[in-house]
């Protein structure tokens, strides 16, 4: 038996091929990292910006939110490329190419089934069971009890150390 028969398989759930291997910075570049501080709540009307690191298992976006509020979010741009190991994504499809064939049995053990593989994901709870995909322009009102919106790609559990990708994105409160 060929002893590597099975390396396509190896490399896709062990990412052979690493972004830092191919040179790829792997999150967001430091002077893009906000300082940890607590979360303050938007005045209806207003946004704000964030960047949103796909290496870490949340990312926080410094607004607070309360139930019954409306907040719409949109991504403004990718400031590195969104790659999960090898496979070319967006925050707001997932994978792209051929691996969007491949997603939706890839999600099962995601975060968030019901999102995109590697698609962009948050929640205003950070909490995996209230995430919603980020779409091209996502509106939503916080249903629960409200908290820290945050925000992370979708990837399996505990599988970040192959991710790439650094996203800016807009909050707005609505009126």
């Amino acid at each position: 038996m060929n002893p590597w028969a099975h390396l396509p398989v190896v490399c896709f759930l062990s990412a052979c091929a690493t972004c830092t291997e191919r040179l790829v910075p792997p999150g967001c570049p430091k002077e893009y990292i906000q300082r940890q501080q607590a979360a303050q709540p938007l005045e209806p009307g207003t946004c704000r910006r964030f960047h949103v690191d796909a290496t870490q298992e949340w990312t926080g976006s410094g607004v607070d939110t309360a139930q019954g509020q409306r907040y719409r979010l949109r991504v403004l741009e990718v400031v590195t490329p969104w790659i999960d190991s090898w496979v070319q994504s967006t925050p707001e499809g997932g994978w792209g190419g051929i691996w969007k064939l491949g997603s939706p049995f890839a999600t099962w053990k995601a975060r968030a089934p019901s999102a995109p593989m590697y698609g962009l994901v948050c929640s205003f709870e950070r909490s995996d069971e209230s995430a919603w995909p980020l779409s091209e322009d996502s509106r939503r009102e916080v249903a629960g009890r409200g908290g820290e919106l945050s925000c992370f790609a979708n990837d399996w559990p505990g599988r970040y150390s192959n991710n790439c990708g650094c996203a800016l994105v807009e909050a707005c409160r609505e009126k």
